[in-house]
């Protein structure tokens, strides 16, 4: 999961701008029983993908497919036959280049709370920013240090920092190691959203506090937080 659309970002959002691609493809599933992915009617190239052929790469090129909102995704695979509906899983491999691009789907997922959400300086601990739905759903940058917002998790129960499960390296840290030295790039950018799901998939959960000296040199970067904005 790389990001969650609040509500009215449906209508607005097309791009997710850290991703190789960075234009939403639209995809489509048939309905009933089957579920089967629909990424093309007919033939799996630009006539037939439901939002074009993504091609070859193109260094001044990062749409390569038609640019539409989850509203209008939707609308198109009730156009194209009334028992497609927007897609409810990633549908990889199933055509029309569409792996090199974010999907929409309809799965359900934690946005940003109400309120809004504290971002902390890896070391001091120190607020950065407070992420607002509907404004930072697709934000993964803040301004302190390396810039990349890591993703860091607690143990549900007491609270224990964990920025690496296993194994303090690329391999075992939330989000990639990010090294003594260099500025960070090597950090998967997560979503505020994605972050979540990525410690809720560990079993884990987003921190109440910064977890400075804990590890994968994340003192370098603003960390996320499930801390309010209050």
């Amino acid at each position: 999961m790389l990001a969650c659309l609040s509500s009215g970002l449906e209508y607005l959002t097309t791009s997710i701008p850290f991703y190789k691609r960075e234009t939403i493809a639209a995809q489509c599933v048939w309905g009933g029983t089957s579920r089967s992915c629909a990424r093309f009617i007919g033939t799996n190239d630009n006539e037939g993908c439901i939002a074009g052929f993504s091609g070859s790469y193109s260094s001044s090129d990062t749409t390569y497919i038609e640019s539409m909102t989850a509203a209008e995704a939707e609308a198109v695979c009730q156009d194209l036959d009334p028992n497609l509906i927007l897609s409810d899983k990633a549908c990889t491999g199933t055509g029309c280049n569409y792996d090199s691009h974010p999907v929409y789907t309809k799965q359900p997922c934690t946005s940003i709370p109400s309120g809004g959400v504290q971002v902390l300086a890896g070391r001091e601990g120190t607020l950065v920013t407070c992420l607002q739905p509907g404004v930072d759903d697709i934000t993964t940058t803040a301004d302190y240090g390396r810039q990349i917002i890591a993703a860091q998790c607690c143990d549900p129960v007491g609270g224990a920092c964990r920025r690496n499960v296993g194994s303090n390296d690329d391999e075992g840290c939330i989000a990639g190691f990010s090294g003594e030295d260099g500025d960070g790039s090597g950090v998967t950018q997560y979503t505020w959203s994605a972050a979540y799901a990525k410690c809720d998939s560990l079993g884990l959960e987003l921190c109440e506090t910064n977890c400075g000296g804990t590890g994968c040199y994340y003192d370098y970067h603003p960390v996320y937080t499930k801390l309010p904005c209050s």
